[in-house]
C-alpha cells in the first residue's frame, strides 16, 4: 500500500493501475478488493456480504439459500406464459411508456416493478404473470428489488448485426439478479463476460443469477436485423443483508475498498491519496436485518403505481411506516391517501411557477403536503366527511387540498377540490351531495366551516339523512 501512495504522489497513473491489478491477481483472498479495476467504488462496504458474494453462485448457494432456487425454479417454469405476455406488450407498448428507455446501441429495458431510489412503481395490469411470480418469490423470502424486461435489438430503435453491453456493474455491492431469457432468435448468441469466470450463454427458456455488482460485460451477435433477445430479470438482496445482522464500513475510510478505489478513480491522483490517508478512522458499526416490507403484495394491490416516496424529505420513513411497519395486514386505505398526496405533491412542483402565480402560499401549501403525517392519514380516511365540514380552522388536515390558501379564484379552488377528492378515490358527485346537505357551496368559499359544537348539533337534526347519504 505504501508504494500505491508514493506512486500516486508523482502522478503516476499506469503504474499504479498496474500494480492494484497485480495485487488483485495475487491476492490470497481476492474478495478483499475490487476484482474487476473498471468496477464503481461504493461508499460503504459490507463484509457480510463480501465473504459470501461469487459473481455466479454456485449450487451450494442455492442449497444453502432456498428462496433463490426457488425462484430461479419458477421463473424458468412459467417462461413460456411469460414470453406470450410480454410478446404482446411489446407491440403495443414502447419502452419509454413502461418506465423504461431505449439506447441507440439497440438495447431497450421495460420495468414493471421497482422499490428503490424513492420510487415505487407497479405495472401489474400490463403483465400480471410477472408480478404473480415476483409475488411469490417474496412469500418464499426472497426480498425482490425490481422486477424488469431487457430487449436487445429491440425493433424500438434500429438494431444492428452486433452489440456491445460495455464494461458496467452496480454501485449496490451485492445485488443479485436472475436473468432468464424468454426469446433467443434462431441464429444469434449472447453471452456474458465476468472476470476470472467462465463466459455464460443465454438460452431461451433457461435462468441463472449472478451479482450484478460485479463488473460484466455483455454481447449478442445477429444474422439478421429482425433477431433479438428479451429477457425478465428479477433483483434481489443478497442474503448478507438480511440473513443476520452484519458490519458495514462507511464513508471510505483509510484502507477500506471505497478509498483505495476512489483514489484509483480520481484524476488528481495525488490530492485523492493525501485526502484518504488523513481521512481519519474507520468508521464501522452493526446493521440489524431489515423490517420485513412485502412491497409487491402491496404493488399488485395498487395494480398500477408510479410514485416517489421521499417527496417528504424523509427518505420513505413514513411509507414504510404506513405499509409495513403496523402488522401483517396492509392498510391499504391510508396507503393510498399517502402515495396519492406524494403524487399530488410532485405534480404540482412541475407548475410551480404558475402556481406561485396565483397564490403567495403555494409554497407554503407544498411544505404542509410534505410535512403530511400519520394522524392526517387517519383523518383523511376515517373521519373525512366530519373533517371536511369543520373546514380549516376546525381540522388542520384540510389545508391538504389547498382549500386553505387565501384570494384563489373561483375556478381554481375547484380544481384543487375536485383533484384532492379525487386522489381520495371519493366521488365527486357523491361529495357534492354531502355539501349541499351541509348548505355549503362547491367549491366551498375561504373560512367555510362548522364549529366543533354547532356540526354536533347539525348532526343531532339531520342524523337520518346523513346516515341514509354515507350509507
Amino acid at each position: 500500500m505504501d508504494a500505491l501512495f508514493g506512486l500516486g504522489r508523482l502522478g503516476l497513473a499506469t503504474e499504479v493501475y498496474v500494480m492494484w491489478e497485480e495485487l488483485a491477481r495475487r491476492s490470497s483472498n481476492p474478495l478483499a478488493l475490487w476484482q474487476d479495476s473498471r468496477g464503481s467504488p461504493s461508499s460503504t462496504w459490507r463484509w457480510g456480504v463480501a465473504k459470501a458474494t461469487k459473481a455466479f453462485p454456485g449450487p451450494d448457494f442455492e442449497e444453502r439459500y432456498t428462496e433463490f432456487a426457488f425462484a430461479k425454479r419458477l421463473l424458468q417454469d412459467r417462461l413460456p406464459h411469460l414470453k406470450q405476455e410480454f410478446l404482446k406488450i411489446m407491440k403495443t407498448k414502447k419502452a419509454t411508456e413502461v418506465n423504461g428507455f431505449c439506447k441507440q446501441s439497440g438495447q431497450c429495458e421495460y420495468m414493471f416493478l421497482a422499490y428503490e431510489e424513492c420510487r415505487l412503481l407497479a405495472e401489474c395490469l400490463l403483465f400480471p404473470a410477472l408480478c404473480e411470480a415476483a409475488r411469490l418469490m417474496e412469500a418464499s423470502g426472497l426480498k425482490v428489488v425490481r422486477a424488469s424486461v431487457s430487449v436487445i435489438g429491440s425493433p424500438e430503435v434500429r438494431p444492428k448485426p452486433t452489440v456491445i453491453i460495455p464494461p458496467h456493474g452496480s454501485e449496490q455491492q451485492g445485488r443479485m439478479r436472475l436473468s432468464c431469457t424468454m426469446v433467443m432468435s434462431a441464429g444469434s448468441t449472447s453471452t456474458m463476460w465476468i472476470r476470472d469466470e467462465p463466459p455464460r450463454v443465454y438460452q431461451e427458456g433457461k435462468c441463472f443469477w449472478f451479482d450484478e455488482s460485479f463488473t460484466h460485460e455483455v454481447s449478442i451477435i445477429s444474422i439478421d436485423p429482425e433477431q433479438f433477445r428479451a429477457t425478465v430479470y428479477i433483483d434481489a438482496l443478497h442474503p448478507g443483508y438480511y440473513t443476520a445482522s452484519h458490519e458495514v464500513e462507511v464513508d471510505h475510510p483509510p484502507g477500506s475498498i471505497g478509498a483505495l478505489q476512489s483514489v484509483l478513480m480520481d484524476s488528481q491522483l495525488g490530492t485523492g491519496f493525501e485526502s484518504v490517508r488523513h481521512a481519519g478512522a474507520p468508521h464501522s458499526y452493526n446493521v440489524r436485518p431489515p423490517v420485513d416490507r412485502p412491497w409487491v403484495k402491496l404493488a399488485m394491490k395498487l395494480e398500477k403505481i408510479s410514485s416517489n416516496y421521499c417527496v417528504t424529505g424523509d427518505k420513505g420513513r413514513l411509507l414504510h411506516q404506513v405499509a409495513f411497519e403496523q402488522g401483517s395486514d396492509l392498510r391499504f386505505d391510508e396507503i393510498g391517501v399517502l402515495l396519492g398526496i406524494f403524487r399530488r405533491a410532485e405534480d404540482l412542483m412541475r407548475n410551480r411557477v404558475t402556481m406561485k402565480e396565483l397564490t403567495p402560499e403555494f409554497d407554503n401549501f407544498i411544505d404542509r403536503m410534505h410535512s403530511v403525517t400519520m394522524e392526517d392519514l387517519q383523518i383523511l380516511t376515517v373521519d373525512f366527511w366530519r373533517c371536511m365540514a369543520l373546514g380549516c380552522a376546525g381540522c388542520t388536515s384540510v389545508a391538504l387540498s389547498g382549500l386553505c390558501m387565501k384570494d384563489l379564484e373561483w375556478h381554481v379552488r375547484r380544481d384543487l377540490l375536485t383533484t384532492f377528492l379525487v386522489m381520495l378515490r371519493v366521488d365527486v358527485s357523491f361529495f357534492t351531495r354531502w355539501f349541499q346537505l351541509l348548505g355549503i357551496e362547491y367549491p366551498p368559499p375561504f373560512g367555510w366551516g362548522f364549529s366543533q359544537e354547532g356540526f354536533q348539533e347539525f348532526f343531532q337534526q339531520n342524523r337520518e339523512a346523513i346516515v341514509e347519504l354515507l350509507r
